[in-house]
Formats: structure tokens, C-alpha cells, sequence
């Protein structure tokens, strides 16, 4: 049976709990669950995943495309300036992909070609 960690939002501690796939979606509303009252989100950096799935498969985290976490804030800003709007990224410097749309249009900006991937 799968494991989901969530951490709680006030106090940083993470929580493992044992369920079903269809006890997470029907416990999970978006990424976060409540326990004892309190709002917790899931971690998927603590559940070791890099690619966060979804029914559709997004968002996604996109080592590739991250940057060393102390340069975020100039990537963010440059790809602002290119166009691409607010990108977000995780804790470890990881790109959040929010859909294809957006990945392809960061992949342009930033020159770079998704050798296994589709325009």
C-alpha cells in the first residue's frame, strides 16, 4: 500500500500515513489534507519523488531545468523577463512545470530542447 508524507504548515514536522490511492483522493483536496484540525501539504520531496503525478501528470519538478537553490530568484526574474511569467520552485531548486504549455515555452526561452519529449 502506498505511503504519502505531508508536512505540517506550522511546524515543519512530516507525517507518514499508509492509504489507498483512493483513500488520498478522496482525503486530498489539491495538495493539501487536514489532520487534527490542521491544514497539512504533501511532500513529495520526502516521499523521494521528483515528478509529481497527477491524472494528467501535472505539475511536474524538473531538475534539469532548476538551478542551485541560492539562484533562484535571478532565474525566476530572467525568465520573467523572457516572458514566461512567475515560474515557481521547490526547497532544492527544482522547476515547478505547471502544464506542457508552460514547459514548452521555457524550454524556448531558455534554448534548451527536451530530447525525449514532443513540441
Amino acid at each position: 500500500m502506498p505511503v504519502y508524507c505531508y508536512k505540517n504548515e506550522k511546524t515543519g514536522e512530516i507525517q507518514e500515513l499508509t492509504m489507498t490511492v483512493s483513500e488520498m483522493c478522496r482525503l486530498q483536496s489539491g495538495e493539501h489534507i487536514t489532520i487534527a484540525g490542521e491544514p497539512w501539504r504533501r511532500d513529495y520531496e520526502s516521499e523521494g519523488k521528483t515528478r509529481v503525478s497527477t491524472s494528467k501528470g501535472w505539475p511536474m519538478y524538473s531538475q534539469s531545468l532548476g538551478t542551485h537553490p541560492d539562484k533562484v530568484s535571478e532565474l525566476q526574474k530572467d525568465l520573467e523577463g523572457l516572458g514566461c511569467g512567475k515560474v515557481e520552485f521547490s526547497p532544492d531548486g527544482a522547476m515547478k512545470i505547471e502544464s506542457n504549455t508552460q514547459r514548452r515555452q521555457i524550454l524556448k526561452a531558455m534554448g534548451k530542447q527536451d530530447k525525449y519529449g514532443y513540441d
